[in-house]
């Protein structure tokens, strides 16, 4: 019967299992870093959508003082059908500005650039106003604003004009 000798030299023992528990905590830090980059990604998007979006709700109140600055009702600037009174960045007769390129903007919040429209919707206009007298008349109006060319708010607005004076 043969008898196997064991070595009894155990010295590099310690050192492969320190060198298996430095390779694991190895991958374990460097899954969090790709994890943590991951997230902060996502968290830097979210802000830029939020702030855009801001922007956007901000923007449309610009229609809002274009509007009140209005002594009469605005008329069309576009020669089709689409009842536009103020177009993108204020662009002149069927000069849309609805690809928002960089100078045609209306404005900056924060330095996001900003374009909004006014559109008169007839089926809403020219209703008599209770309270007022026979000559005035309420319109109705949607102002869209666009912030850095990724959100859009849509409102609806109403104001009362005197006609024919």
């Amino acid at each position: 019967m043969k008898v196997k000798h064991l070595a009894k030299n155990e010295d590099g023992m310690v050192m492969v299992a320190t060198l298996l528990l430095l390779l694991l905590i190895t991958i374990m830090g460097m899954s969090s870093i790709s994890t943590s980059t991951f997230e902060v990604q996502i968290s830097d998007n979210e802000k830029r959508y939020q702030n855009d979006f801001y922007a956007a709700d901000s923007g449309w109140m610009q229609a809002v003082l274009w509007l009140e600055n209005q002594v009469a009702p605005p008329s069309t600037v576009n020669s089709g059908s689409d009842n536009i009174v103020r177009n993108y960045g204020n662009g002149g007769a069927d000069v849309l500005n609805d690809s928002f390129t960089a100078g045609t903007e209306d404005g900056t919040i924060n330095g996001i650039p900003y374009w909004y429209k006014v559109v008169n919707l007839p089926d809403e206009s020219m209703q008599s106003v209770a309270g007022y007298g026979t000559d005035y008349r309420r319109f109705t109006y949607e102002a869209t604003c666009n912030a850095n060319s990724t959100q859009e708010i849509a409102v609806k607005l109403t104001k009362v004009y005197r006609m024919g004076y």
